[in-house]
This record gives C-alpha cells, structure tokens and sequence, in this order.
C-alpha cells in the first residue's frame, strides 16, 4: 500500500502551485544568502557567518552549517504545512474510515504521503 498512496500524493502535490511556489522561495532564499555570503553584491553589503570578525570562508564547513541550519528551520515549518493537509483532506473528504479500516501499515500511510512531499 505504501506505493500507491507514494504515487497518488506525489501526483497530487505536483499539480498545486504551492508546492512550486515554496520551492521556489527556499531556493531564492539560499541563493540569495550564498551569494551575500560570498561578496556578489559588492562592498556595501556585509554578511558574515561566524568568525567573530575574522576571514572565514563561504564553503568552510562552519558556514556551510550555518546556511543548512537557517535553511533547515524553514524547511521544517513548510514541509510540517504541507504534510498537515492531507492528514486534513482525509478527515474533510471522509475517507479517514477507509484507511483506519484497511489492513495499511503505519509506515505505509504516513511514509508514503510524506515521502511524496519532500
């Protein structure tokens, strides 16, 4: 059961412009923040990642934490947003009875939806 249900909410996904719409804000976002990071925008913008005020590199592994952290605490609240609706679409359509009543494995019904979401 895991596959169909992986299958049916990845089709699903991939139709609603959300989806695209907070890919496309997490990559803006990382790019934007490596680009400051990295002097693209000249001497007038000044963004450093650590270091207390010493030279640190954009591609150091303590920067690299950083930019991965940051990104990751957003990552968490869209993907918790986008996992919470088809848990909801369920109880909204009534078909939460079918899947409480069908022999489906835990793994299989939550591993499949959010599989399909990140």
């Amino acid at each position: 059961m895991f596959l169909p249900i992986f299958l049916f909410e990845l089709k699903y996904r991939l139709k609603r412009p959300a989806t695209w719409i907070y890919f496309f804000l997490l990559f803006l976002m990382a790019f934007l923040l490596v680009t400051a990071a990295g002097g693209g925008f000249g001497t007038g913008v000044n963004v450093a990642l650590g270091g207390d005020g010493q030279t640190v590199k954009i591609n150091a592994p303590f920067s690299l934490n950083i930019i991965t952290a940051v990104l990751s605490v957003f990552g968490v609240i869209i993907a918790s947003s986008l996992m919470g609706n088809p848990v909801y679409r369920d109880f909204e359509y009534r078909t939460h009875a079918l899947f409480y009543t069908t022999p489906i494995s835990k793994f299989g019904y939550l591993g499949g939806r959010f599989l399909a979401l990140t």
